[in-house]
């Protein structure tokens, strides 16, 4: 394990977990336009969306080995700030 002074960093683009809350993102802006009242009116399918939510963000931590970094490069290389 890395120690705090050699952390490996990613563009945040490259995060798994970035990606999962974009798509989550979208996915909930087009369900919006296309029926604005569906998650009022099933209760029980707002329920399961925020609990795969969680458990995807979770999971994913579960499998995360570096940190990301928001602008400049992202060559992999050990940061030390």
């Amino acid at each position: 394990m890395a120690t705090k002074e050699e952390v490996l960093t990613k563009g945040f683009w490259q995060s798994k977990t970035m990606k999962f809350n974009v798509l989550t993102l979208l996915v909930t802006v087009v369900t919006f336009l296309v029926d604005n009242n569906f998650f009022e009116s099933n209760p029980a399918a707002a329920t399961i969306a925020g609990v795969a939510v969680t458990v995807g963000n979770i999971g994913l931590r579960f499998i995360t080995d570096s940190a990301i970094k928001l602008g400049g490069s992202s060559d992999g290389e050990a940061s030390t700030d």
